[in-house]
């Protein structure tokens, strides 16, 4: 009667993940693995409680403040460091470019325009240590069970800068409005309030161009109405810096 999930991987990376896992469970903050029944399968027990993305779009949602998911990532364990860090979204803003620029040829321009843009802004915002990070920290992967939150999809963790984990989580907010307006006409009013509270925690314009950065990274996954959408977004997001 349990629930569980499969994933298959490489086996190299397979072995990374688990090490990941270990990790992280041995902090409580995702449920430890169950079978490894063939090299590059890793089978896991479905983490407690209920995606923040559902909650979002549940009028009745209990959203966790902002503090809980800072503190949810302060709890992340320092053996993360020992993984190679993973290049962030800021720091592939040439290749993201490129691929918004792919899908909206019409706007190339305006891509290149916002990439140097968003280049020179990285280069001059300060930013803070290498910590340990998630490294694809957003709604989907962020378990809610009361005041209990937990963590899934660990490929990317691995050290790096908060900044980007919270750029991360305001960029794939700011873009579900365009993806149901219905279900998530409040969550703008939420992103100013969490983005408000993480502006005390990291440079303002570092956070700014960052979440910018990702916007750019969602341009190709998007159908053409929402990936010209997604670039405004980014443009609105570099403009704060």
């Amino acid at each position: 009667d349990d629930v569980a999930f499969v994933k298959v991987l490489r086996p190299t990376r397979a072995d990374r993940l688990v090490a990941r896992q270990d990790l992280l469970a041995g902090a409580g903050l995702t449920p430890p693995g169950l079978a490894r029944p063939a090299p590059g399968v890793v089978v896991t027990r479905a983490a407690a409680g209920r995606p923040l993305a559902a909650l979002l779009a549940d009028p009745n949602g209990d959203v966790p403040e902002p503090q809980a998911l800072v503190d949810l990532l302060e709890r992340l364990p320092s053996g993360l460091a020992q993984f190679e860090r993973r290049p962030a979204w800021a720091d592939r803003l040439d290749f993201h470019g490129a691929t918004a620029a792919e899908r909206l040829p019409a706007h190339a321009r305006r891509v290149a325009a916002l990439t140097e843009r968003l280049q020179a802004t990285l280069a001059a915002a300060p930013v803070g240590p290498v910590v340990p990070t998630h490294g694809d920290f957003y709604e989907a992967n962020i378990l809610v069970g009361g005041e209990r939150l937990a963590l899934i999809d660990l490929d990317a963790s691995g050290p790096g800068l908060r900044e980007d984990d919270l750029a991360c989580l305001l960029a794939h907010l700011a873009v579900l409005p365009g993806l149901s307006p219905a279900h998530y006409a409040h969550l703008p009013a939420l992103v100013e309030r969490w983005t408000a509270d993480f502006e005390t925690r990291v440079h303002p314009d570092a956070l700014s161009a960052r979440v910018a950065a990702v916007l750019i990274s969602l341009v190709a996954g998007g159908e053409e109405d929402q990936a010209e959408h997604r670039l405004d977004l980014a443009e609105e997001w570099a403009r704060r810096g």
